[in-house]
């Protein structure tokens, strides 16, 4: 028997990002039609366009906004972090957004005022206390290795592939 860990977003957050998106799809639009003739030609020049389009007084806090639809990218409701076992190792899932224990601490903190960490059984969870429990199973020689996995360069364990 194992627990699953969680990324899950804190829950006014996806309704936010949905206004959000509205709010500034509907300026962003009107600024489209009104700056560029082309919206084809805009994709071509969208990366030198888009400091342009940051700056514009039209749309303050655009840069806010763009945090935020980057966890719309995120398929919630939830990211899976890792699965603990008795008598295994710690095995942790690696996604588009992580692949090793330096990168999803990364992730963690850049997004932490969005999102939280829970158990499969909704316990919510702070980081370091979870890296606390994970230590002492990866510091316990009676804790087994995963055949299947692949080490970060911390040494954690790590498969590509979806469980639970």
């Amino acid at each position: 028997m194992g627990t699953n860990y969680y990324f899950t977003p804190k829950k006014f957050e996806l309704n936010r990002v949905k206004k959000l998106h509205e709010d500034y799809s509907s300026k962003m639009d009107k600024l489209l039609n009104d700056y560029i003739k082309s919206y084809n030609k805009l994709c071509n020049e969208m990366s030198k366009e888009t400091n342009d389009l940051f700056d514009n007084e039209e749309l303050p806090g655009y840069k806010d906004w763009y945090n935020y639809m980057h966890l719309a990218e995120i398929e919630y409701p939830e990211l899976h972090i890792c699965k603990i076992s008795m008598g295994w190792k710690p095995l942790f899932q690696a996604t588009k957004f992580y692949n090793s224990v330096q990168e999803l601490k990364d992730f963690y903190y850049k997004n932490k005022d969005r999102i939280i960490i829970k158990d499969e059984y909704g316990e919510e969870q702070g980081i370091d206390e979870l890296f606390e429990f994970i230590d002492i199973k990866y510091k316990d020689k009676k804790s087994q290795s995963h055949t299947d996995a692949y080490k970060d360069q911390q040494g954690y364990e790590w498969v590509s592939n979806n469980f639970s």
